[in-house]
């Protein structure tokens, strides 16, 4: 630590202790920085299940949705979404399943005290190879979830309905 003294500065006593002051503030914000910097950050992984049902138009069960699914957060910042879908016809026959993965966030998840939306674009493994950039709607209530495609990108393979599922952990 320095000390020094004003009064035998050539410096006008108002300019340097302006400097100072600039100074002092500069390192205070350093020093803020430095500690924000270093502070432990927050990892959050939530991972659930799904269990849900698909209608069609008049309302009967056509395909039973299971499978589990994983988000990863870093500081509050969605790094990754991953999901399984198995899907079953009501009567057990065509059993198939799902990937989804490479979230891209389009724009900044809506929160309130008990919900949070993200909305993005996913990328889905479907009978045919992969469909890429399908706009995604991820919505965490409570204990609660849903996942919803944009029918008209898996020309609309799961419905115009949301996957339901629960949050676990």
């Amino acid at each position: 630590m320095y000390f020094f003294s004003l009064r035998s500065c050539p410096i006008e006593n108002s300019e340097l202790t302006g400097a100072i002051g600039g100074i002092f503030l500069v390192l205070v914000l350093l020093s803020n920085s430095i500690s924000a910097g270093s502070a432990q950050q927050s990892n959050l992984t939530r991972l659930g299940v799904f269990n849900s049902i698909q209608t069609d138009p008049s309302g009967d069960i056509v395909w039973l949705n299971s499978g589990n699914w994983t988000l990863k957060e870093l500081n509050s910042l969605i790094l990754t979404f991953n999901a399984t879908i198995d899907m079953k016809r009501a009567n057990g026959s065509e059993l198939h399943s799902h990937k989804v993965n490479n979230l891209v966030i389009t724009m900044a998840p809506i929160h309130d005290k008990h919900s949070e939306i993200i909305h993005g674009r996913t990328l889905i493994t479907m009978q045919g190879g992969f469909v890429s950039d399908v706009p995604t709607e991820i919505n965490l209530k409570g204990n609660n979830m849903s996942l919803y495609f944009n029918p008209n990108k898996i020309e609309n393979h799961f419905g115009n309905q949301s996957i339901y599922g629960s949050i676990l952990k």
